[in-house]
């Protein structure tokens, strides 16, 4: 993230007049590689007190480029530079506040940069300025005022804030909902590339919020982010295939995406291959296989595949008879209301003695807490 304000800013740059000739000199140096040579100008420049220079002085003395990288001389510079109202170097000071990059974590002084460069026209600064109201960073949380620095960031054509804005309208945060609006903006960031959206306004045609639904054209949008990694995407592709919505139905296309999915880390990925080894789709039927998948997406949470876990130990299907563990299992899906769980939980009992019961009730507790508590995988029972 970091490197992309710094090309956006690179170019933002490229816009502004050089009155002093030592700067020119710093500035033809660093386009032809002349790194070295570029610093001792930019130096002079910047101690006649030039914001251009000082900013640039503190950019190469962030990226090491003709001298040895330096965050304390960088942060120096772009405080010089800032000081004198130079707008880029107040962004990056901002960023380097929120990030503790170079300077104490501050975002209450992040948030301070962050506006002073907002107030000046920098996209990505009303981007990052309305990133903190949203979230409450540096400033109380107020989604009126981020949905407010959004949109002057969304109209400079950033694309993150097109997505962000469009989310707003989507939910309704800080403005009136409108799915119509949603599309508007999650269109905007799509034809940028940005997978996000491209994925956010797959989800609107696919329930047809906004537009009229249109699975075809959701597969198409799901594709383009799956293909380039986004995870959500992926699984949702796989769906599309696993149904038939806007593709052909294809299950080995599915399993393909799933897994992708799922290697991510997907828990409702791991689940639908769950599926799909039970069911005998596409693969052959493999109770063992299915059970691996399962449990993946139980210890993640998802409550389907808690009852499935619980259901195959109960049954010994691919796996050993353990109703102490079918007990187990079931009690945590039924604490998410999954009300066939409570009534084989209730049967489960019935199989144990008071003593493992006792235990078994510990170890949901303790089962619970896991799940609860960790977004990774872990050994559980």
């Amino acid at each position: 993230m970091k490197t992309l304000f710094l090309l956006c800013l690179s170019y933002l740059m490229s816009f502004y007049l050089y009155a002093n000739d030592d700067l020119k000199r710093g500035i033809d140096a660093f386009k032809t590689g002349d790194y070295q040579n570029a610093v001792k100008f930019y130096e002079k420049a910047a101690k006649a007190g030039d914001a251009i220079a000082q900013y640039r002085l503190g950019s190469a003395y962030h990226n090491g480029k003709g001298v040895t990288q330096n965050s304390l001389q960088a942060i120096k510079w772009y405080t010089e530079a800032a000081n004198q109202d130079f707008p880029y170097a107040q962004f990056l000071l901002g960023t380097a506040s929120d990030f503790g990059d170079g300077v104490i974590e501050d975002p209450i002084k992040a948030f301070d940069w962050y506006k002073k460069s907002a107030n000046q026209g920098v996209a990505y600064a009303q981007w990052a300025l309305a990133g903190a109201y949203k979230r409450g960073r540096g400033v109380s949380q107020n989604y009126e005022k981020a949905v407010e620095w959004y949109k002057k960031a969304a109209e400079q054509g950033i694309a993150e804030a097109q997505f962000h804005l469009g989310l707003a309208y989507e939910k309704g945060e800080g403005v009136t909902q409108s799915y119509k609006q949603a599309v508007f903006w999650n269109e905007k960031a799509a034809k940028q590339g940005y997978l996000a959206s491209q994925y956010n306004l797959g989800n609107l045609y696919r329930d047809g919020k906004g537009v009229v639904q249109d699975y075809r054209k959701a597969s198409d949008l799901y594709e383009q982010s799956a293909i380039k990694g986004l995870v959500d995407a992926q699984f949702a592709l796989g769906m599309s295939y696993d149904l038939g919505q806007g593709v052909i139905q294809d299950y080995g296309k599915a399993a393909h995406w799933y897994k992708e999915a799922a290697n991510k880390g997907k828990a409702e990925a791991n689940y639908n291959l769950g599926l799909m080894y039970d069911n005998g789709k596409f693969f052959k039927q493999d109770f063992k296989e299915a059970f691996v998948w399962y449990k993946k997406a139980a210890d993640k949470g998802v409550v389907l595949a808690q009852y499935n876990v619980g259901t195959m130990y109960a049954m010994s299907k691919g796996v050993e008879q353990d109703y102490e563990k079918a007990y187990i299992w079931f009690s945590i899906a039924a604490a998410s209301g999954h009300d066939g769980a409570k009534f084989n939980r209730d049967l489960a009992e019935s199989f144990l003695s008071e003593q493992v019961l006792l235990s078994a009730k510990v170890k949901v507790s303790q089962l619970q807490y896991q799940i609860n508590s960790s977004q990774d995988t872990f050994n559980s029972i």
